[in-house]
């Protein structure tokens, strides 16, 4: 009763044994049988290509589309949330004029020269020591122009080309500039480093924590005060006259798409 089940197993075996050593697919009567039966199923494999590619593309651009509702609803309620900080800003700003006519006092509002860009590169090392801009010297980009995002120091520009700059940031160990804490007015300096930068000459008295936040601030406070990062650890070396200050920046460079220049030197 089994081999009778298994009969036509059997034979198809013998007979793919002796289509495989007679080669009859070559032979001169077979062949033409052959090609006509390929030449059928071609544009079956055809349409078959063809509709497994379509359907790849159809998927990948429907989560595509999916990507950028996503965006396009975080970007509709950032203008509503801009919109909403602008009236209250405009509200603000109509009390303060009323407010300084009455008592006399002058009010006048700075205004920022601000550039935006997009950032075109980045560090391929990692360590997201440089970014570079899609704006430059047509731009009127110089060097040394502090580069941000919000509230967050990115870096400043070390060189500008004619329509590209490229700026140095915090992480990297060739930046440094003037330094102060947002709750405490007294001057250092920040150095850049991966992961963490150094806040330089902090004297033994001064109230640093790791709650403590470092910003860049001009003297006389024309320009507004930007974030660099928060204090990551305090140590005092014995035999030192400073502590040895740690600070982690704030800003995630990988995240961002576009930054803001200001032109005006600190």
């Amino acid at each position: 009763m089994k081999i009778i089940k298994n009969l036509p197993l059997f034979l198809l075996l013998i007979t793919s044994i002796l289509v495989y050593v007679m080669d009859v697919p070559s032979s001169r009567y077979v062949r033409p049988v052959v090609d006509v039966f390929f030449k059928l199923l071609l544009p079956i494999h055809e349409l078959r290509a063809s509709t497994v590619k379509y359907v790849e593309d159809t998927i990948r651009t429907y989560l595509l589309l999916v990507e950028v509702q996503k965006k396009n609803m975080e970007l509709s309620k950032k203008v509503e949330e801009l919109s909403l900080y602008r009236s209250m800003y405009e509200s603000c700003d109509v009390s303060l004029k009323r407010l300084s006519e009455d008592l006399g006092i002058p009010y006048q509002v700075e205004k920022y020269d601000i550039v935006n860009a997009q950032i075109i590169g980045y560090d391929q090392t990692g360590r997201d020591s440089f970014i570079l801009i899609n704006k430059g010297k047509v731009n009127g980009i110089k060097e040394g122009f502090l580069v941000f995002s919000g509230q967050s120091l990115i870096g400043v520009v070390e060189r500008a080309f004619s329509n590209s700059s490229r700026v140095i940031t915090v992480y990297s160990e060739r930046f440094s500039i003037a330094a102060t804490l947002e709750d405490y007015r007294k001057n250092y300096v920040y150095q850049g480093g991966w992961k963490e930068g150094k806040l330089l000459y902090a004297g033994k008295e001064d109230p640093l924590t790791t709650d403590s936040v470092v910003v860049v601030r001009d003297a006389k406070d024309k320009l507004p005060a930007f974030l660099i990062g928060k204090v990551y650890s305090v140590a005092e070396p014995s035999g030192e006259f400073f502590k040895d200050v740690s600070v982690r920046p704030m800003v995630d460079i990988r995240k961002l798409e576009y930054v803001s220049i200001l032109r005006v030197q600190p």
